[in-house]
């Protein structure tokens, strides 16, 4: 365990016509891969922070699962002693969001960012987690959550591209 927070990018390799298939749906194959692209190149940019380490967990590396299992496994990994797992489609990410997330695993053991359509665009723990009894990409994602986990501070909302 290293004693620097970890910021854990969960996101899928950019590959032409593999991924954000419900964007793809809208914008075309192009669009979605374009986006991807740059996506993932804003994100590799916070990896130049020497306030946390940053890991990308690609796709095939999160195991097989529902959302909570692969995020209980990137959570209670051999990783900093604040971790934070965001997904690489947040568009309005920037540096402070994510500082502002580690800072409240200082009151609280676990954090999460909201998002508009009722899911969250970050989780952070500092301590083990299990989330089990959740409603995944549904409007009760945050809710069901925060009564999973307990004792969790909210940081800004952010919207995230499906």
């Amino acid at each position: 365990m290293t004693g620097s927070p970890t910021l854990i990018v969960f996101a899928r390799q950019p590959h032409f016509g593999v991924g954000k298939t419900r964007l793809a749906a809208r914008a075309g194959k192009w669009a979605a891969w374009q986006f991807q692209r740059r996506q993932i190149l804003a994100l590799s940019k916070l990896a130049q922070d020497p306030r946390w380490d940053v890991t990308f967990c690609w796709a095939h590396r999160q195991g097989i699962g529902d959302l909570g299992a692969r995020l209980d496994r990137a959570l209670n990994g051999p990783v900093g002693p604040k971790r934070l797992v965001i997904g690489s489609d947040i568009i309005a990410l920037r540096p402070h969001h994510i500082a502002k997330a580690f800072q409240g695993l200082d009151s609280a053991p676990h954090v999460l960012g909201p998002s508009p359509d009722g899911g969250f665009w970050c989780i952070g723990s500092r301590g083990p987690v299990r989330l089990r009894h959740i409603r995944w990409s549904s409007q009760f994602a945050l809710q069901d959550t925060i009564r999973r986990l307990g004792n969790v501070a909210l940081v800004d909302a952010l919207r995230d591209l499906d």
